[in-house]
Order: C-alpha cells, then structure tokens, then sequence
C-alpha cells in the first residue's frame, strides 16, 4: 500500500501533461526504490540496535490486555 497515493497521483495526470512520462518514470522509481531500501536495510539494523524479536504466545497477549484494559477505561472515563 505504501506509494501507492503517490502512483495514483502521477497517474491521474491528463496525457498531454508535459513530461508526465518522466514524472511517472520517477514517481515509480522512488516508491520502488524506498521500499527495497528499507526492506534490505531493516535486518542489519534490527542487529545494530541489539533488538530481539519474540513470538507473544496467546497466553502473555492476554496477560497484557488483562494489565491495560482497566488503565484505558479510567483514561477513557477522565
């Protein structure tokens, strides 16, 4: 989904547009071209920022809501 307002945007423009070829050209390349950089980049990243990921079984997710529900409803109620 991401890029895909600014394809959108490139593409709604009229033919006769000038240099909309080029403007579509380079809107496409930047989404692609962010995309692909970020996904590369996120692992070497992940491991430079010492950060682990865990798989929450149902049971801690529960756990969790149970610990925030009553937090959010006293917020909620001011």
């Amino acid at each position: 989904m991401r890029g895909i307002v600014t394809l959108a945007a490139a593409m709604a423009l009229p033919p006769e547009f000038p240099y909309r070829d080029l403007i579509l050209l380079t809107a496409f390349a930047v989404v692609v071209g962010t995309l692909t950089i970020q996904g590369l980049t996120l692992k070497p990243l992940m491991r430079a920022l010492n950060c682990t990921t865990t798989i929450l079984s149902a049971t801690k997710w529960s756990a969790a809501r149970e610990l925030c529900i009553p937090g959010g409803a006293c917020k909620l109620r001011g």
